[in-house]
């Protein structure tokens, strides 16, 4: 039987507006009906998908990320594929800058 695993990924949003996160509108109304696992405490590199999507898919805490390193260097999705495992990546935001296309 194979595995199906769907990742979203909100690289710009704000978490103190998710309803998934407390907050008291109900803001995200089709992934709370869902058994959906939603990570709290995270952050995101940037303010701009262009930069937040390559940071969070390389290896390098947002600290210390630094675009000229990641370029040359394997991120999640090229080790995943790595392992035999098919990546599909589907946006609405202009791509995966980089991320998913080496």
């Amino acid at each position: 039987r194979k595995n199906l695993t769907i990742l979203i990924v909100g690289e710009t949003s704000r978490a103190e507006n998710f309803s998934l996160n407390g907050y008291p509108r109900e803001t995200n109304p089709r992934l709370a009906k869902d058994n959906v696992v939603y990570f709290p405490n995270t952050a995101s590199c940037g303010t701009a998908t262009a930069v937040s999507v390559p940071c969070m898919f390389s290896d390098m805490p947002r600290e210390h990320y630094k675009e000229e390193l990641a370029q040359h260097q394997e991120g999640v999705l090229d080790i995943i594929q790595r392992a035999g495992i098919n990546v599909l990546w589907n946006d609405n935001d202009g791509g995966c800058k980089g991320a998913c296309d080496r």
